[in-house]
């Protein structure tokens, strides 16, 4: 029996795999986030070459899928594999659009020197959350015989005709 928050004796602590994946997930909406608001308090009349309304709809668009990541693997006990696939999906098109964004949209020769950097930071960051994201899988695979008298598996033969 719990009292207020407390979690039950025999209840599993969230692995360090899954609270990394979360705290990263949780760490990206929030940044996707500022960025909404940050595009929407850009002067109208300085003209940029990404335009604001562009960039706060594509800040809501990832807010959104880290968002939805976090909830779906938060609700399911066990990170599920759907979960796990939605995030993973998340992350590598995210890590595609910001390289594409530094490659495409960086026009000053400072912040040209500084795309390779920014390119090594960006897939360094992203791998962190991915490979939390394998180890969840292996975790979660399912062996492929089961045997429910508590045996241990047999090889079976193959059946002669």
């Amino acid at each position: 029996m719990t009292t207020g928050g407390m979690r039950p004796k025999n209840s599993q602590k969230p692995s360090l795999a899954r609270r990394v994946l979360l705290v990263t997930l949780v760490l990206l909406t929030l940044f996707n986030l500022g960025e909404v608001l940050a595009a929407l308090q850009s002067p109208a009349n300085v003209e940029l070459r990404f335009p604001p309304l562009v960039r706060a709809a594509l800040g809501a668009l990832w807010a959104y899928l880290f968002g939805l990541s976090v909830v779906l693997i938060w609700r399911q006990r066990r990170a599920g594999l759907f979960a796990l696939r939605v995030a993973a999906a998340s992350l590598v098109s995210y890590g595609v659009f910001s390289i594409g964004r530094a490659l495409v949209f960086t026009e000053a020769d400072y912040n040209r020197q500084r795309v390779p950097f920014l390119v090594v930071m960006i897939v360094f960051f992203l791998s962190v959350p991915l490979f939390a994201i394998v180890r969840l899988c292996r975790t979660q695979a399912v062996p492929t015989e089961t045997v429910t008298d508590g045996n241990q598996p047999q090889n079976r033969q193959p059946l002669e005709d």
